[in-house]
Formats: structure tokens, C-alpha cells, sequence
């Protein structure tokens, strides 16, 4: 079995925690910014529902309003089963930062080749639409 990947990205977000928590958790918002639809109560242990071209899904295993939330993922992209240990967590961490706000992404990714090199390039391109988009 292969090793999970850390993937970690950091960006600085001008606009206030409160806008940039909104975005992290109000679907509509999710959309613009990642680009799939997101299905999500955003309370722990509830399911996550992301569609798209690889329509994955999770369960929300932590939320810390205008902090933090973090949930497993599971996609069809891996070639794995779904189960626990193949899910890759995923965090997104969120603080002031002078003008703005700073936004965290710790990706573990699961087990497989595709997993860490499609997360890389996924978050760095969705946490970049995020900032454009908060502060357009």
C-alpha cells in the first residue's frame, strides 16, 4: 500500500473571517469557488456530496465556525474502495491576517498515485479562484 501525502497551501484572502467562513460553507459560494456543486449541513458527522466530473463524498468530521472545518473524502478517482482508510482528510483552517484573512489547507491524502498529485493541483487552483472571487 502506498503512503498517504501530505499536501499543505496557505493563501491570504482580502476579505473579512466572516465572508471567507461563508464561502467555505454556503453552497452556492462553494460552487463558484471549487467549481462542482457541494451537498452539506455542515454539522459533524454528516455526509458531503461533491459532484462534477469525479463526483466524490465524505463526512464532516469537524466544524469550528469562522475557524475550521475538516472532512474525509472519497473519490472514484483513487481506484480504491471506499473505506476509511482509503478517504483523504481534508482541513481548511481560517484566521485574521492583517487586511484579510489567512485560509490553511491541510490535504492527507489516501493511498493511491492519483490522490496527492490531483489534490495539488486541484487545491492550488480552487484556493486561488476562492481569493479572486472574495476580493472581485
Amino acid at each position: 500500500m502506498r503512503e498517504r501525502v501530505p499536501v499543505e497551501r496557505a493563501v491570504h484572502v482580502r476579505a473579512p473571517v466572516a465572508r471567507v467562513w461563508k464561502a467555505l460553507v454556503d453552497p452556492a459560494l462553494l460552487e463558484q469557488w471549487m467549481g462542482v456543486p457541494v451537498a452539506c449541513s455542515w454539522e459533524p458527522g454528516a455526509s458531503l456530496e461533491i459532484g462534477g466530473h469525479y463526483p466524490s463524498r465524505g463526512t464532516v468530521l469537524a466544524v469550528e465556525p469562522e475557524r475550521r472545518v475538516q472532512y474525509d473524502q472519497w473519490s472514484r478517482i483513487t481506484r480504491l474502495a471506499d473505506r476509511p482508510e482509503n478517504r483523504a482528510i481534508v482541513t481548511l483552517e481560517i484566521e485574521p491576517d492583517g487586511d484579510g484573512t489567512l485560509v490553511r489547507l491541510h490535504y492527507l491524502s489516501p493511498p493511491a498515485i492519483a490522490g496527492a498529485e490531483h489534490a495539488r493541483f486541484y487545491w492550488n487552483v480552487a484556493l486561488d479562484v476562492l481569493r479572486r472571487t472574495l476580493e472581485g
